[in-house]
């Protein structure tokens, strides 16, 4: 999802008002960052609460294996906090959403694997 700070007004093409509820909640896994076309791996922790447009994020860089997260269970057995660039933390109110084209969402979370 891109988001973007707008007021109604503003509202982008393409972009819905606001946070989808379906979103809301406590995740912990796997992200990929896009930057002039190369990926960049994250293992990132995310708080979304569509009510107060929020989210909070932090994450470090590399996989969750590598940093010792367990997306299932949530534990921590390495150096994810230690790792974790405070710098890098954000929370942030949304205001609008956009869903990413198809190809730059290539990981079906539908299928069991390590979720």
């Amino acid at each position: 999802i891109a988001s973007a700070h707008s007021s109604d007004v503003n509202l982008q093409e393409g972009f819905k008002k606001g946070m989808p509820t379906e979103m809301r909640g406590l995740w912990a896994g796997d992200e990929k960052y896009y930057f002039e076309g190369v990926m960049y791996p994250y293992c990132t922790q995310a708080l979304w609460d569509p009510r107060m447009r929020f989210l909070t994020w932090n994450s470090v860089v590399g996989t969750c294996q590598d940093a010792g997260v367990h997306q299932k269970t949530g534990l921590i057995e390495g150096y994810w906090l230690k790792n974790m660039v405070l710098a890098e933390a954000y929370i942030l109110q949304v205001d609008q959403t956009k869903c990413l084209s198809n190809e730059l969402c290539d990981d079906d979370i539908t299928k069991d694997r390590t979720y």
